[in-house]
């Protein structure tokens, strides 16, 4: 069976529910979300509410990225 990544920029609540229910549906999967959130987001990050595989960069390389103006979509 193959494993597949989703990226995300940071943690949001509509897809955060997405996550949960193709988690639930076992598709196998784990999320790369580059930060926890930023500053002009209204919603907090709420470990408890995720879950499904996940890892959330520390190292700040999104805010690097968001600096130089490196924007991609799929």
């Amino acid at each position: 069976m193959r494993k597949y990544i989703f990226i995300q920029n940071i943690v949001t609540p509509y897809r955060t529910s997405l996550f949960n229910d193709l988690y639930s549906e076992k598709f196998n999967f784990s999320v790369f979300y580059m930060a926890k959130s930023e500053k002009d987001r209204n919603w907090e990050f709420d470990k408890e509410s995720l879950e499904h595989p996940y890892f959330v960069d520390k190292t700040g390389i999104y805010f690097f990225i968001k600096k130089v103006g490196f924007h991609f979509h799929f």
